[in-house]
């Protein structure tokens, strides 16, 4: 039996607001780590034709799943989604910016690891859903 679309915005709600909850934790947590060095790959040419080719490739994949996706949800779920992922982006560059690379308070924070940088991501993705969640797609 096919849930109420109330149901399903419901259980995107509560998938949501624990994304948010996690992505405190994670930045809590992540503050008092410590980023181990990082070495350079013995064939960095390599690794940058590996790291190019499944972007592409990994970009390409997501694009022809989104499509799917859009094709059988309905189009406010969909425009929802998509409109917290742009907030999500930008925050997520722009946080990077002004603290990891000491723009702002990078000599307070130090180095920003990759998980408090997906934390960033999820907990401003998560924002961006319920800003629009609650003011409308078309805001």
């Amino acid at each position: 039996m096919p849930s109420s679309p109330n149901l399903r915005m419901f259980k995107t709600d509560i998938f949501f607001g624990m994304m948010i909850a996690g992505s405190v934790v994670m930045l809590a947590v992540e503050s008092y780590s410590a980023i181990p060095a990082v070495s350079a790959p013995d064939r960095p040419l390599l690794v940058a034709a590996i790291s190019i080719s499944a972007m592409f490739a990994l970009s390409l994949l997501i694009t022809i799943l989104a499509g799917w996706d859009r094709h059988r949800s309905d189009e406010y779920a969909f425009r929802l989604l998509g409109n917290a992922a742009v907030v999500a982006i930008p925050t997520t560059l722009l946080f990077h910016i002004l603290f990891g690379q000491g723009f702002l308070l990078g000599g307070v924070f130090g180095r920003i690891s990759a998980d408090a940088l997906y934390a960033v991501l999820l907990g401003s993705w998560a924002t961006g859903y319920f800003s629009y969640r609650v003011r409308g797609t078309l805001a």
